[in-house]
This record gives C-alpha cells, structure tokens and sequence, in this order.
C-alpha cells in the first residue's frame, strides 16, 4: 500500500536573483534555475530520465544601475536534460549557451523581453534559460525603479543589494488535480559596514505565498489562493498577512497552460512584471510544465509495452534539442516514417 497514494510530491522548481553593488555605478546580478524531480523516471529520446537534480541554469550578469544598460551576460549548464549522445548525434542542450550574449547592450527596462525572444526563445534556445533570463531582467527593471523612488544609498563593492527566491512544488493528488505550491521572498540589504550585527543589513522584507488547484484532464485554473506579507524594522513581529485573492479571481476557471502569461500581464498592466506578486503569477505555467513532464506512473507502464525510441518528447521547435530539422527531430521522423512493426 502506498502512503503517500492521496497526494504526492512529484517536482520542485526553484529560481533566484541576487544583486551585488560592483564599482563604478554598475550592479552585478547572478540568477540561478534548478529543477528537482522527487519520484519516478520517464523514457524520452531512447533513454530514462531518472528522479532528481533535472536541469540547472546559472546567469551572471553586469550593468550600469544609472542607465539600465547591460553590459555583459554569460549561461552556464551544469545540469540538463540531453548531453550529447548517439542518438543526438553530439548535440546537447549546451552548444546555443553563447547566443545569451546577444542581449549584451540591451536596457533591461526597454526592449529586453522582446530581445530575449528573438536570441534564445524557441528553436534558438533553451526554455529554462529562457524562463531565468525573463526573471532575471524583470526584477533588476522592478529593483532599479524602486531605488530611484526611494532615492537608497549606495552600498560597498561587493555588498548585497537585494535577493529574490521563488519555489514551487508540486503534488499529484488522487482526484484528478494537481496542487502547486508557491512562494517568494524578496529581501532588500541596507548598506552597512564590512562587519555588522546581521539585522543591520536588513532593510525590508516582502513575501508571497500561494497555492494553485489545477485540474490535470485539461489543465484549467481551478481554484487560487494568494496572499502577501511586507515587513520592515519597525514591524517585523507585528506585520501581517494581507489575502491577494480578490486580485487573482479574475484566472480562476481559466487554462494555465494557454496564455498565462498574457492574462497575467493584461490584468497587472500598471504594475513591473517584477513585482512580486506578478512576477510569481507569471512562473506559474512554467513551473506547471515541469511539473507535468514528472507525472510518470502510468507513462512508464505504457513505454515499457511501446517499441518507440520516442515514447515521448518534446514539441517541435519547442526549444534547441526539439527544434526542426535537429538530430532529435529527424531521427524521430525516421521512426515515425518506419512504423513500429519495423523498430
């Protein structure tokens, strides 16, 4: 008997941004993706993607916190889901890394989305470094427009500015639906000298904390609840917890996977896509696609009777490995052009 049968952990994503004062007026941001699959495997691409570390996507980045400018950009890969194989012909989710670079030069409170999207998104690109990169330049166009306002001190070299953190989780649950889980938490650092008392470094605290209902036979939004807490020095113990359901009932009843993201965006539209609460609401999609991908209890029973090399795999031109024409795709072509009689 299984205990966990009623609802059970299946996937855990989690991002961050961190942002240091470097020298000169430029900030240095370091943004990090890693995406934990808690049970199961799945066959994909003649192999078994196992239970575990999935993916894991770093960005560095430098800029000018006066005009908003970046300066430079740079992924790592330390984790992914294909490295070069024989199937992929050498290919790996790795070899488009450098085309991040083509962001470089880019004010990140202009035209970065629509300049992300043409390097990296679909074909060109990886989905994850994709989904950091968004996040990345939404929360330092959200952080600088704050500090302009409230007119902050600088801080040392070195010393840290601001940090964000985003998790999600996700639990399969026996009726049907899966239930995901989310929170952030954004923390902004005063300046304070090199060796401090700790809260001396505190200067606010903001925090979202929600759960989505979603129903898996069609993946529509069945119930939302959110809620968010903002604490400074003076009220740390006596802050409390203020509902934002009023404010998200209008994506109850709706799809989360097909066009989230510009719901979202249309009903914010006054507000920065890093804020927080926006910028949870727009990682709800992406982290529900992972989440998906881990439902592998009645996928594994299936491949195990099916004489595909592809039981299953991504769209094509979803991202880099998937894109038309690639080793992947064509070799999937072959099968499919075979039939299974023939494996």
């Amino acid at each position: 008997m299984d205990p966990l049968a009623g609802e059970r952990p299946i996937h855990t994503r989690t991002l961050e941004v961190e942002v240091c004062e470097a020298r000169d007026g430029d900030w240095e941001a370091r943004g990090g993706l890693v995406d934990l699959r808690k049970s199961g495997f799945v066959p994909v691409a003649g192999d078994l993607q196992v239970s575990g570390l999935l993916h894991h996507m770093r960005l560095r980045a430098s800029f000018d916190s006066e005009t908003g400018t970046l300066k430079q950009i740079a992924a790592e890969q330390p984790a992914v889901a294909f490295e070069p194989s024989s199937l992929s012909r050498g290919e790996s989710c790795r070899d488009p890394i450098g085309r991040i670079q083509a962001l470089e030069g880019t004010n990140v409170t202009g035209t970065w989305g629509e300049r992300l999207n043409d390097a990296i998104a679909g074909p060109r690109g990886c989905t994850h470094i994709l989904t950091l990169a968004r996040l990345l330049g939404a929360t330092l166009a959200y952080l600088l427009a704050r500090e302009r306002a409230q007119q902050a001190a600088r801080h040392r070299p070195g010393e840290r500015i601001f940090h964000r953190s985003m998790s999600f989780d996700g639990q399969q649950r026996g009726d049907g639906q899966l239930e995901l889980v989310f929170q952030l938490s954004d923390l902004h650092f005063a300046p304070a000298d090199e060796i401090a008392r700790p809260m001396a470094r505190f200067a606010e605290q903001v925090e979202i904390r929600g759960a989505a209902m979603i129903e898996l036979r069609d993946l529509t939004l069945r119930a939302l609840r959110v809620a968010q807490r903002r604490r400074g020095p003076d009220d740390l113990e006596s802050a409390t917890w203020v509902s934002l359901e009023e404010e998200v009932a209008t994506f109850v009843g709706g799809p989360v996977a097909r066009g989230m993201r510009r719901r979202v965006l249309e009903r914010f539209a006054g507000l920065a896509e890093g804020t927080p609460l926006v910028a949870a609401l727009l990682d709800l999609a992406p982290s529900l696609f992972q989440c998906m991908a881990s439902l592998a209890e009645q996928s594994t029973a299936r491949a195990a009777c099916d004489p595909s090399v592809f039981f299953s795999g991504g769209q094509t031109d979803s991202c880099y490995m998937w894109r038309k024409e690639g080793a992947l795709d064509l070799a999937r072509e072959r099968e499919r052009a075979r039939g299974p009689e023939d494996g």
